[in-house]
């Protein structure tokens, strides 16, 4: 691997790691203030939540979309041609997906063309497969 790509991901996990910090301000920004395992925001609360990630992400330099997605608009669907495990990691582990739990959503995918994680928050799991099945 080049420098210059190491250099890239290091500052692009960076990124994530900060802006998954700040989600406690999501809370105010959004008016979610609900338990950890109460399911009780709607889906504009939701929407607002993804949106605000993704502003957040794209403030900081990281090119993804957010999004909702499923029947009941239950999964944050986040494409990041630049994603990988170490970012998926410091999401899952971050107050951002307990804050994703108690709003409603199921699960979290991340999803970069190639290949596709998804991460139940219920159950803290992950299944990985490539995109185009």
């Amino acid at each position: 691997m080049t420098m210059k790509k190491t250099f890239g991901t290091v500052m692009a996990s960076s990124l994530v790691l900060a802006v998954f910090s700040l989600t406690p301000a999501l809370q105010s920004q959004t008016g979610a203030s609900v338990p950890k395992n109460s399911v009780v925001a709607s889906v504009d609360a939701r929407s607002d939540f993804a949106t605000t990630i993704e502003r957040q992400m794209r403030a900081k330099g990281v090119d993804a979309k957010v999004q909702l997605a499923g029947e009941s608009l239950n999964v944050l669907q986040v494409e990041w041609p630049a994603v990988h495990r170490s970012n998926i990691y410091t999401f899952v582990t971050s107050p951002a997906a307990g804050q994703a739990l108690g709003m409603g959503f199921e699960s979290v995918v991340f999803t970069n063309g190639n290949q596709r994680w998804e991460y139940n928050l219920r159950r803290e799991s992950m299944i990985s497969s490539p995109e185009n099945l």
